[in-house]
C-alpha cells in the first residue's frame, strides 16, 4: 500500500510541475523540433546511406520474412560488393523488412537498399528508413555512386507507382528487369545477385479498386509524383498466422563472364525457374 501511495504522490508531483512549467516544456519541444528540421531533415543523408545504424538493423525485426539462399557463404566476404536485383516485389515493405531490418542476415555487408524519393519526405518515417540503410532510388547513376563508395546495393526495377495501378503493360517489370539494366551491369562489370520476393499479396492487403487506381495514377503523374492514397496494410483476418514473405536469394553472377546483355538477362531470369511452385 505504501508503494502504491508513493507512486501516486510522484505522479501528482510530476503533473503539477508539468502544469506549472508547461510553457517551458513546449518551448523546448519547439526548439528541438526546429533543430531537427534544420540539422537532420535537410542533411541529404538519403543519398549516402551514412546514417545506417548497424545495431538497430541487427535486431530481428523481420519475423514476417523467411530467407532461402543458394549460397549464403558468398556474402561473408566483406571485400565483395554486390548488386541485388529484386523481382516479384509488390510492396516496399518487402525491401524494408528483408534488407533493412534484416536481423544480421547480411551483417557482413555494407548494404543499402533503394526506395522512392517520396518516402523520405515524411518526418520520422524518413529517419527510420535512414537508420535501416535506405537510400533514394534515382537512376543507375545512384547504383554506381553507392557501389563506388564500397556499398552493396539492393535495387528493385519495379517501383511503387507500378504497384498501385498495376496493369498488364507494367507486368513485365515484376517478372523481368529491363534489358537496359543488364547493359549497365555488363558495362560496369558488377557482381549481380538475383532476388525473388513472393507471398506479399498473402501477407498484405492491397486495395486496387477502379476509382482508387485512377486517383493514384493521376497523383503519380502530377507534381506529387506519388500514387496517393497508399492503401495497404498487414492482413489480420483470415489465415492465422498470415503467410510469411518469402525471399529467395540466388547465386552470385559474375557479369564479366557474359558477353552480351541479352545472355546475362536470360541467365539471370533462369535462376527463378520453378521457385514459384515450391516453398521458398
Amino acid at each position: 500500500m505504501a508503494i502504491i501511495l508513493a507512486i501516486i504522490v510522484i505522479q501528482i508531483v510530476c503533473l503539477v510541475l508539468y502544469l506549472i512549467f508547461a510553457e517551458i516544456y513546449f518551448l523546448f519541444s519547439l526548439i528541438f523540433f526546429l533543430l531537427y528540421f534544420w540539422l537532420k531533415f535537410h542533411d541529404l543523408d538519403e543519398y549516402t546511406g551514412n546514417r545506417a545504424w548497424p545495431y538497430l538493423r541487427s535486431f530481428m525485426f523481420n519475423p514476417s520474412v523467411t530467407y532461402s539462399f543458394v549460397d549464403k557463404e558468398a556474402f561473408r566476404n566483406v571485400d565483395q560488393k554486390f548488386l541485388f536485383v529484386v523481382v516479384g516485389n509488390l510492396t516496399n515493405m518487402g525491401l524494408i523488412s528483408a534488407f533493412g531490418f534484416h536481423g544480421n542476415t547480411f551483417k557482413d555487408l555494407d548494404l543499402v537498399y533503394l526506395l522512392p524519393r517520396t518516402l523520405f519526405k515524411i518526418p520520422i518515417v524518413r529517419d527510420i528508413l535512414l537508420w535501416s540503410g535506405a537510400c533514394v532510388n534515382n537512376n543507375e547513376d545512384t547504383i554506381f555512386r553507392l557501389m563506388n563508395k564500397g556499398k552493396s546495393v539492393v535495387y528493385c526495377p519495379s517501383g511503387m507507382n507500378e504497384l498501385l495501378y498495376y496493369t498488364e503493360n507494367c507486368k513485365q517489370l515484376f517478372e523481368k528487369p529491363p534489358l537496359e539494366l543488364f547493359e549497365f551491369i555488363l558495362k560496369q562489370q558488377l557482381q549481380v545477385v538475383p532476388v525473388y520476393i513472393s507471398n506479399e499479396d498473402q501477407r498484405y492487403w492491397i486495395w486496387k479498386g477502379k476509382y482508387v487506381s485512377k486517383v493514384q495514377k493521376y497523383c503519380s503523374q502530377t507534381w506529387l509524383k506519388w500514387p496517393f492514397p497508399l492503401l495497404f496494410a498487414p492482413r489480420i483476418f483470415g489465415q492465422n498466422p498470415p503467410s510469411k514473405v518469402a525471399v529467395f536469394v540466388g547465386p552470385v553472377i559474375n557479369s564479366s563472364l557474359q558477353n552480351s546483355a541479352i545472355k546475362l538477362s536470360e541467365y539471370f531470369n533462369n535462376q527463378f525457374k520453378g521457385i514459384e511452385s515450391t516453398e521458398v
